[in-house]
Parts: structure tokens; C-alpha cells; sequence
């Protein structure tokens, strides 16, 4: 099911969906604040200025500098049929915050290997 934006509008429209479900049944509703995605600003700082300078830093093009920094700090792991599967997020997934935090952990990084942002 495709998520639903709740305004003040449409509040009255869910409030009679929640009235006419048929209660002899078992239903499920969630409702979660929404963070907002990472910012096109944010994109274009990470890949027109971070990963072009700390790629020519590191002597690495602005994909591997990407795929490395993903591997590093967007890392995870589940477990699937007793297997032990590594899963990257996709930094379009990350919302302003963590897109934020992402970065600076780069820098952070970057700048242990020598790179001063220059």
C-alpha cells in the first residue's frame, strides 16, 4: 500500500475510512512523523565539491571516492537464510539530517588522510 500525506484537509476523509472499517477484523495503522530528503543543495556540495576534491586528493574518480564513502558510513548488515548479506543505503534515502551528517563524516575521514578541503 502506497503511503498517505495526512493534512488538515483530508483529515475528515480518514477519519471516516477509520469509521466505516469493518472492526469483526484485525487492522494496522501507522502513522510516522515525515523527514524531509536530502536537498538538492546538499547533492550538489557532495558530488561538485567533496567527491571531486577528495577524489583528486586520493587519486580515485568521484564514483570510487562514492562507493568507498557508502561502504565506510552507510553500511549495514542482515541476515538471510543464516547468511550474513552487507546492504549499502543509497544516500538518496537519507534525510536532510543524516545527509548532513554523512558529509561530515567524510570530511572527517578526508581530513585524517591529509585532505584539507582545499
Amino acid at each position: 500500500m502506497k503511503p498517505w500525506n495526512l493534512t488538515r484537509q483530508n483529515l475528515p476523509f480518514l477519519i471516516e475510512k477509520i469509521n466505516n472499517l469493518d472492526f469483526n477484523k484485525r487492522w494496522k495503522v501507522v502513522v510516522y512523523e515525515e523527514s524531509e530528503k536530502r536537498s538538492n543543495e546538499q547533492n550538489e556540495r557532495l558530488w561538485g565539491y567533496l567527491y571531486p576534491s577528495i577524489g583528486n586528493y586520493l587519486g580515485l574518480t568521484q564514483r570510487e571516492v562514492h562507493n568507498m564513502c557508502k561502504y565506510q558510513f552507510l553500511r549495514s548488515e542482515m541476515v538471510i537464510n543464516d547468511e550474513v548479506i552487507t546492504v549499502l543505503k543509497s544516500t538518496t534515502k537519507l534525510s536532510v539530517k543524516e545527509f548532513t551528517d554523512y558529509m561530515e563524516k567524510i570530511e572527517m575521514w578526508a581530513g585524517q588522510q591529509g585532505w584539507s578541503g582545499e
